[in-house]
């Protein structure tokens, strides 16, 4: 499957552009080797184990996102429009991701004992220890986007892949050594998280309009605010995407969050286009004042067209590359996991429509849009998971994806003045679109 994957994305990245393959290839790098940390978690600890590192870590991380407060995605904005005053947006950035820092650990650390179900109470500490993930996070967002606001995106590539890199080879040398154990694969994961920070260190000192200055000024009032606004956008798809999780942590067993991971990985698997078209997009329309529209409609196709015939040439291997790399005490997850290879289709559709809206600061349409993906989720999730299951949830991730694009299209002719019929894939326009290339998303 993952050659069938290299394959599809080498014959697009031409098209794309070459900022937008450098992010896409970054990705999809850093998909391949979060599949192969799975594999090698889930060969080391088995469903039970693999569960409890999922539910450990789940924890901190939703934390995390909560107290992100649109830090990076205010950064990247103030960026694109000055940046002669990076410097200074820089220093904001570092100081609000400090407070959020301090908020999120006092915050995890009351919850964390209420968090966990009684089956459960025996992950607290290494739950506590976790929490190092939330100041991790916030710090190393900074330098991700401060150099998505600068169009470095060749920078944040080699940053992405690096920390893959890194922390694939970290936990394969832990499980070759012997070490494979849910604390050990625990310290490793949070740990990388903080490799971003390392990594941009060759890139801290190469900018050219870099000017200092005092690390609150009245114009980067605006950037607490601008950011404050985004993480509500933000939060809102951050929780529509990780409600399967949240919700397999809540109504699966341990065995069962176990055999979730491996369908849930596709969610961040399948994403890789439309998380390159959407980080690109983001950055490069937010300075714009006209051909926004076409801009956004264009890397609509792109990603959706692309994810799709991923999932088309992926899906039939299912049945056969899961029992292969995680063990045949996994070959429960092939269906769920075809589920969502599906429903990342409409993920990745909504996505980048979410990061045009995002970039003309339109946050009201994104979190109203996820709030009915999450509650349409939740409504389907309850009854679908007591009838199938670990199925049942994938059946409720896909109703969930397809509500928020739906929501997304039915705003789009306000938003962006695209017709909703243009954006249903095999449409005249729709395909159309797929033979030209993208302006202003080349590199």
């Amino acid at each position: 499957m993952m050659r069938l994957i290299v394959s599809a994305s080498r014959r697009t990245a031409a098209a794309l552009g070459g900022d937008t393959a450098a992010l896409m290839l970054a990705n999809l790098g850093a998909t391949i080797g979060g599949v192969l940390t799975g594999v090698v978690a889930a060969r080391a600890l088995g469903p039970q184990g693999r569960g409890d590192l999922a539910v450990i870590v789940f924890w901190p991380s939703l934390i995390a996102l909560l107290v992100d407060f649109g830090i990076a995605d205010a950064l990247t904005i103030r960026n694109s429009q000055n940046s002669e005053g990076a410097g200074a947006h820089r220093k904001t950035a570092y100081w609000l991701a400090v407070a959020a820092s301090v908020l999120g650990v006092a915050l995890g650390a009351c919850a964390m004992p209420f968090l966990l179900r009684g089956s459960q109470k025996s992950l607290l500490q290494d739950g506590y220890f976790a929490l190092a993930y939330v100041p991790l996070s916030a710090l190393a967002a900074v330098p991700v986007g401060d150099l998505l606001g600068q169009q470095r995106f060749r920078a944040v590539a080699v940053i992405r892949l690096g920390t893959v890199v890194c922390y694939t080879v970290a936990m394969l040398a832990s499980v070759l050594a012997g070490h494979g154990t849910v604390r050990v694969l625990t310290w490793l994961t949070v740990g990388a998280r903080g490799l971003p920070l390392v990594l941009a260190l060759p890139f801290a000192y190469s900018r050219r309009h870099d000017v200092g200055g005092p690390a609150f000024l009245p114009s980067h009032r605006r950037q607490v605010t601008d950011g404050l606004r985004l993480h509500g956008a933000r939060l809102a798809t951050v929780l529509g995407a990780s409600e399967d999780r949240a919700l397999a942590n809540l109504m699966l067993t341990q065995r069962g969050i176990g055999l979730w991971q491996v369908a849930s990985a596709l969610t961040t698997v399948m994403l890789f286009v439309g998380q390159a078209v959407s980080q690109h997009l983001y950055s490069s329309s937010a300075g714009m004042s006209t051909g926004r529209a076409e801009l956004i409609y264009k890397a609509y196709v792109r990603a959706v067209a692309i994810t799709a015939l991923i999932a088309i040439l992926g899906s039939p291997l299912l049945p056969f590359v899961i029992p292969l790399l995680y063990g045949r005490d996994f070959s429960v997850a092939v269906k769920p996991a075809i589920v969502v290879m599906v429903a990342s289709v409409f993920a990745a559709g909504a996505i980048t429509l979410q990061a045009g809206a995002r970039a003309m600061l339109k946050i009201r349409v994104c979190v109203i849009s996820e709030i009915a993906g999450i509650i349409v989720m939740g409504l389907v999730a309850w009854p679908a998971v007591r009838a199938w299951s670990e199925l049942g949830l994938g059946v409720a991730y896909l109703v969930g994806r397809l509500c928020v694009l739906a929501a997304m299209t039915f705003q789009a002719p306000r938003l962006f003045g695209i017709r909703s019929v243009n954006l249903i894939p095999g449409s005249a326009r729709f395909i159309g679109t797929l033979g030209y290339k993208t302006p202003g998303v080349s590199g």
